[in-house]
């Protein structure tokens, strides 16, 4: 009877063991993902294409003869939401300092198409981005484009006295 207990309990350390070793494994392979994609988002950056570094993209490897698929800053942002058993890693507040970047700062065509794009995705940082197009708006004496965003943000779960906090947390993250 003992040496069944003692053989269960090793079997059953042995599969923790695996288990813990594939969660290593997949959370170091997630962070030199992460790594690969912010440098590619940064690569964008720098040629002004930004909603391929807030979005990702996706690029034609002829030596592998299919399309690659780059991750953006705002994906890299949530990579390690669910699994900060190992800490999250830089990256991650790197990436989600950069959207806050690129929603202060980008011209507003290109602030509309990111809202447009992804509006209907789970972003986290829509409320900021629908902050900065009513603060913009209203600067420019736009008041039917601040009245839609104002009724957007409240269908998006702000409350009308967010919004400046909403603002003025994206203006103090963006210039970190």
């Amino acid at each position: 009877m003992k040496k069944k207990v003692i053989l269960y309990s090793v079997v059953a350390i042995i599969v923790l063991l695996i288990f813990f070793a594939g969660y290593v494994a997949a959370w170091i392979e997630t962070e030199n993902f992460a790594r690969e994609n912010f440098g590619k988002a940064q690569e964008m950056l720098k040629e002004g294409k930004y909603l391929q570094a807030l979005n990702g993209y996706q690029e034609f490897d002829p030596k592998a003869q299919k399309y690659v698929t780059y991750v953006g800053f705002s994906q890299i942002s949530v990579m390690f939401k669910d699994s900060p058993i190992f800490g999250v890693p830089k990256i991650v507040d790197q990436s989600k300092q950069e959207v806050m970047k690129l929603i202060a700062t980008m011209p507003t065509n290109d602030l509309e198409t990111y809202f447009q794009s992804t509006v209907r995705n789970k972003n986290p940082y829509i409320l900021y981005v629908v902050a900065e197009l009513i603060h913009r708006y209203s600067k420019l004496g736009l008041s039917s484009q601040v009245g839609m965003y104002e009724h957007i943000f409240s269908l998006l779960g702000g409350k009308p006295d967010q919004i400046e906090r909403y603002y003025n947390t994206l203006h103090t993250e963006a210039e970190k």
